[in-house]
């Protein structure tokens, strides 16, 4: 038998560091454009000047220049879902969603059999703002508690 099924690419789509769609994408690779950036002082809860060391050290970046997305707008609409749950989906959820819909959608509807359709999603890096925000909500008197006996962490209300 032979498991090799033919394969159709029925649509493209992403959002990527300083280019918002494939085609910006492709125009960056060609014009040979450079999207890393310093890494902005909020990304961090420590000062980059503690959190860079040159050398591979456990727990420390090798470098404060990073690939970010940037002027991202999630549209909410025509979703099947509650604009209020969406809301609060974390930010890699919004770029999921908005890159699913933009590779099946275009000027002719698609007929997609859904039980032989895939996704294929590819390098989607962590931590995003949403989840550093989390982890330091959750976790941040938990450490100083364990740490050092006591807690002074208020979480943000």
């Amino acid at each position: 038998m032979d498991n090799r099924s033919p394969i159709a690419v029925v649509g493209m789509a992403g959002v990527f560091p300083g280019a918002l769609d494939a085609d910006a994408f492709w125009t960056n690779i060609l014009s040979k454009f450079d999207a890393a950036v310093d890494v902005p002082d909020h990304r961090w809860i420590e000062s980059s000047e503690r959190v860079v060391h040159p050398e591979l050290v456990p727990d420390r970046a090798v470098s404060r220049r990073c690939c970010l997305i940037e002027g991202f707008r999630f549209d909410p609409s025509g979703y099947q879902v509650s604009a209020d749950i969406l809301a609060g989906l974390d930010p890699v959820h919004h770029l999921v969603l908005h890159a699913g819909r933009e590779a099946v959608s275009g000027p002719e509807p698609l007929r997609l059999n859904r039980q032989r359709t895939g996704v294929v999603l590819a390098a989607i890096a962590l931590p995003t703002d949403a989840s550093s925000a989390i982890t330091r909500d959750l976790f941040a008197g938990l450490f100083e508690q364990r740490l050092f006996g006591r807690n002074h962490f208020q979480p943000p209300s």
